[in-house]
């Protein structure tokens, strides 16, 4: 398959961060910061990526640009491996050698890194974030809002719930519940951080 969106000539204007010093003291950033979220002024011919990596905060920014009339785009990298019967939602990231197989279905806005592997049959829900070297085997169900930690696996049929997080490392073997009590906890010390 052709890349979509990786190799082609964009002209890449820059960051858009609530926190207008992020890239300060980073040596490797070539570009900087546009604006605030809410304050960037949006062009015609503005394209976006959102490659953020906290699945909750993600669907907020995304939502937020969305107002705002952005459009997003896919990136879904050559070496891709697909096979039959497979749903692609709206605006993905499909990292380098990752498979994925027969009737799989990925929503919109989830991101893949290098080398997973997603089953047969797997349904991955909306704003997911699946790092890399993760396996999702058949029949899976991730909800939206997932994250998986790098080098986890999911064994055949099991559900996870909306929001949950998978730690890296981790086999599981039953269904994950979200505890809704750490969720709050953990957004207010990430809000609270900003």
């Amino acid at each position: 398959m052709k890349s979509l969106g990786y190799g082609s000539n964009w002209l890449f204007k820059g960051f858009l961060d609530d926190n207008l010093n992020a890239l300060d003291g980073v040596s490797f950033a070539k570009h900087t910061i546009l604006d605030k979220i809410d304050d960037y002024q949006v062009d015609k011919n503005d394209v976006f990526v959102c490659a953020i990596g906290h699945p909750i905060i993600k669907e907020k920014v995304v939502s937020r640009l969305q107002s705002k009339g952005v459009s997003f785009f896919s990136l879904i990298h050559k070496s891709v491996l697909f096979f039959r019967e497979v749903h692609l939602g709206k605006d993905i990231i499909l990292s380098p050698s990752v498979i994925v197989s027969n009737s799989a279905v990925i929503g919109n806005h989830v991101a893949v890194n290098l080398a997973c592997n997603i089953g047969h049959n797997v349904i991955i829900g909306d704003f997911c974030q699946i790092s890399s070297h993760c396996d999702l085997n058949g029949y899976v169900q991730l909800g939206k809002t997932v994250f998986m930690g790098s080098q986890s696996a999911i064994i055949p049929k099991v559900k996870v719930e909306d929001g949950a997080t998978i730690g890296a490392g981790s086999v599981v073997i039953r269904k994950v519940k979200l505890v809704r009590q750490y969720l709050v906890i953990q957004l207010k010390l990430l809000i609270d951080s900003r």
